[in-house]
């Protein structure tokens, strides 16, 4: 690769690919490999939808990590299902905590 592409979508498969497959072991020598600053690419990133990882070494989708909240009027009956569904297929009583 000659150059960073200037399509999020593209630049971030690049980047994640070049980063995995250790190509580079962190952004900033891969950013400055490519004449191009760490920080500018983040912030370009970031207004795309896109917010790097440092401790997975990868861009990600923003809120990609945020905690889902499930409405408690919805997940208990299904969750209820789902314990006695596997309860009746293994034979074996779950003990939940």
């Amino acid at each position: 690769m000659d150059f960073l592409p200037n399509d999020p979508a593209i630049l971030v498969s690049s980047v994640n690919m070049l980063l995995r497959d250790e190509e580079f072991d962190s952004l900033e020598a891969l950013c400055y490999n490519f004449n191009r600053e760490p920080d500018d690419v983040k912030n370009y990133l970031k207004e795309n939808g896109y917010i790097y990882s440092r401790s997975q070494k990868q861009f990600r989708p923003v809120g990609y990590n945020d905690k889902v909240v499930f409405d408690k009027n919805i997940l208990e009956p299904a969750y209820s299902f789902m314990h006695i569904f596997i309860q009746h297929l293994t034979g074996r009583k779950m003990i939940l905590n």
